[in-house]
C-alpha cells in the first residue's frame, strides 16, 4: 500500500471523498510520521494504526475549523465560515511557506523544539506546564493560544520561554494578518492557517434583539450570489424569516410605547405625553413633550398599567390623523401598540394583558 491509496482508505473511513482531504492536515500528521506508521505496519497492526489516524485526522480537522474561526471574546456572537477555494488553498500553503523561513520562528524550533514540532493538539498541555515553571506574573505581555475551540489568554514572564513564543509570532501577525492564536498555532506546530473564502460573524443582542448585527468578511473574488447566500443563511439563524417595511404609524406606535412606559409591569411615576408632529420619525423636528404627573392618589396611576383606554385617549390628541374611534377601537390599539413594538424593537411584549386588552394576537398590519 502506498500513500494514495492510504489515503483513499482514510477518506472511506471518514465518509468523504479522496480529494476532500485536507492537505493542511494531512501534511500535519506526515510530520508526525502517522502516516508512516500505518505504511509500515504489518497485517495485524495495520488496521489498529489506520484507526489511530482517522481518529487524529478527524480531531485536527475538528480542531483546525475552530482554529480558522478564531474565536469571538464579544458575548453573543457566532461566527462561521466558508472553505476556501483551491486558489486560497494554495496561497494558505504559499504562505507557510514563507513563514517558515523567519529566522525568529526558526530560531525559536531550534532553542524550544528540539523533539519537534507538536500536534495542535498538544500545545495547550505544552503552555500549561511552562505555564507551572516560570509562574503567573500579575503584570506584563499576554500570550493567545488555542484550546480546540476556544482561545485561552495567560500573562507571561518577561524574558521566558512563553514570551519568546509571542515574540516569535507578533511578526506573522503583522504581515500575513494572522491573530495571535493563530501565529502561536503555527510556530508551535507548523499548521498553516487556512484562509476561508468568507467569514460571517452574528452579534446578538439582549433584551432588544433589533440592535443584532450581520458582519461579513468576504474575498473580493467571492461572487455576489455566493455573498447573497451566505447573508440569506446568517438572516435566516437570526430572524427565522424575511421583514417587511414598517407603516410610519407602527413606528410611531412603537415609540409611544416607550414613551408611556406600556411593555414595563411596573406603572410609572410619570408618563409621558408626546405631542411630537406625524412626520417627525421621517426627518422633521420633534415637538415639545409635556410630562404628566401620575403619582397623586387622583391620577389614573390608579389604575392597573397599561390602562389602554387613557394612553388611546392621549394617542388620539396627539396623533389625530391616526385616531382610534371605531366601536372595538381600544382593542384595537391595544393590538396595535403591541405589534409594533415587537416589531420594531425584537422584545416580547413584557406585561400580562388586563382587562382591557384585545384578546387578538398581534397583527402584521404595516
Amino acid at each position: 500500500m502506498d500513500e494514495t491509496e492510504l489515503r483513499k482508505l482514510a477518506a472511506k473511513a471518514l465518509g468523504i471523498a479522496s480529494t476532500a482531504i485536507s492537505a493542511r492536515i494531512w501534511n500535519a500528521l506526515v510530520k508526525k510520521r502517522l502516516v508512516q506508521m500505518v505504511l509500515d505496519a504489518d497485517d495485524v497492526d495495520v488496521d489498529i494504526e489506520l484507526e489511530n489516524l482517522v481518529a487524529e485526522y478527524q480531531f485536527l480537522s475538528d480542531f483546525t475549523r475552530g482554529a480558522f474561526n478564531e474565536p469571538t471574546e464579544r458575548a453573543g456572537e457566532d461566527t462561521s465560515f466558508e472553505e476556501g477555494d483551491r486558489r486560497l488553498s494554495a496561497l494558505a500553503s504559499i504562505i507557510a511557506v514563507e513563514a517558515e523561513r523567519f529566522e525568529a520562528v526558526r530560531e525559536f524550533r531550534r532553542t524550544h523544539l528540539e523533539s519537534g514540532l507538536l500536534l495542535p493538539t498538544e500545545i495547550e498541555a505544552w503552555i500549561e506546564e511552562l505555564t507551572g515553571v516560570e509562574g503567573f506574573p500579575s503584570e506584563g505581555d499576554r500570550l493567545h493560544y488555542f484550546s480546540k475551540h476556544r482561545v485561552i489568554s495567560v500573562r507571561v514572564q518577561h524574558g521566558g520561554v512563553l514570551d519568546a513564543l509571542r515574540r516569535a509570532s507578533r511578526q506573522l501577525q503583522t504581515i500575513y494578518d494572522w491573530t495571535p492564536s493563530q501565529a502561536v498555532l503555527f510556530v508551535l506546530s507548523g499548521t498553516d492557517v487556512g484562509i476561508p473564502k468568507a467569514r460571517v460573524s452574528v452579534r446578538r443582542v439582549r433584551p432588544f434583539t433589533a440592535l443584532s448585527r450581520i458582519t461579513m468578511e468576504v474575498d473580493p473574488r467571492t461572487s455576489p450570489r455566493e455573498v447573497q447566500r451566505l447573508y440569506s443563511s446568517a438572516r435566516r439563524d437570526l430572524r427565522n424569516g424575511g421583514d417587511k417595511d414598517i407603516s410610519a404609524k407602527h413606528a410611531a406606535l412603537a415609540v409611544f410605547a416607550a414613551e408611556q412606559c406600556l411593555p414595563s409591569s411596573e406603572p410609572p411615576a410619570v408618563a409621558v405625553r408626546s405631542v411630537r408632529p406625524q412626520d417627525a420619525l421621517t426627518g422633521a423636528k420633534a415637538g415639545i413633550r409635556i410630562m404628566l404627573d401620575m403619582s397623586s392618589d387622583a391620577s389614573p396611576n390608579a389604575i392597573p398599567a397599561p390602562n389602554w383606554a387613557y394612553r388611546l385617549e392621549i394617542w388620539n390628541r396627539d396623533y389625530p390623523d391616526w385616531a382610534y374611534d371605531n366601536a372595538n377601537c381600544v382593542n384595537d390599539f391595544a393590538r396595535d401598540v403591541r405589534a409594533a413594538w415587537e416589531r420594531v424593537t425584537g422584545c416580547t411584549w413584557a406585561p400580562p394583558k388586563d382587562a382591557e386588552d384585545a384578546a387578538d394576537a398581534p397583527g402584521e398590519e404595516s
